[in-house]
């Protein structure tokens, strides 16, 4: 049976053939989505190239990051990085995510070697690509936001995102931190 139901006047949600239809509808701030449902999502994809020359953990030559805002506490965020990089030098790369938010603790369970643990480098500036996700529960949001840095080091040379090769020039290769709220 088809129908509608109205508020003062106004179709809310309409029914035809059993599928109903919900019109004109905004969600409030106090709706609650069942737990593991994406509420957004915010990326930073870099093409720009970036250096490391240390044997530590530590940020680039300028810092990569990505900042996601208007979280609510309690959420997990999942974090999907995804890196093209190569070294100067015959050795290993090393990667590791903190929290700028949280006094840059570190993000994931990693080993002596990183959250990517060692990337053999085979060949000098040949060009290498990772990826890693992350489930990771924020202690705190600063009013809302989260902002994650990718840190780097390298056991001999210099580390290098998005570097094509031998070449200096630009380049297409492209690098991304993806932050994506999930319902806790």
């Amino acid at each position: 049976m088809a129908g509608e139901i109205q508020l003062n006047g106004i179709s809310f949600a309409s029914e035809s053939s059993e599928t109903i239809t919900v019109n004109n509808g905004t969600l409030g701030s106090s709706v609650v989505f069942p737990t593991g449902t994406f509420l957004q999502v915010a990326q930073n994809q870099f093409n720009n190239q970036y250096t490391r020359t240390s044997t530590s953990f530590g940020a680039f030559s300028t810092a990569v990051t990505a900042t996601i805002n208007n979280c609510s506490t309690g959420n997990d965020i999942l974090i999907l990085l995804s890196v093209t990089f190569g070294n100067s030098a015959l050795d290993y790369a090393n990667f590791r995510l903190v929290d700028q938010t949280n006094s840059n603790a570190t993000i994931g369970t990693e080993g002596t070697d990183g959250l990517i643990g060692r990337l053999q480098v085979s060949n000098t500036f040949t060009v290498y690509s990772h990826s890693i996700s992350v489930l990771y529960t924020p202690p705190a949001f600063s009013s809302g936001s989260l902002t994650v840095e990718l840190y780097g080091k390298s056991t001999a040379g210099t580390l290098y995102l998005n570097r094509p090769g031998q070449s200096t020039s630009s380049s297409n290769l492209a690098s991304s931190i993806t932050l994506i709220e999930v319902q806790g």
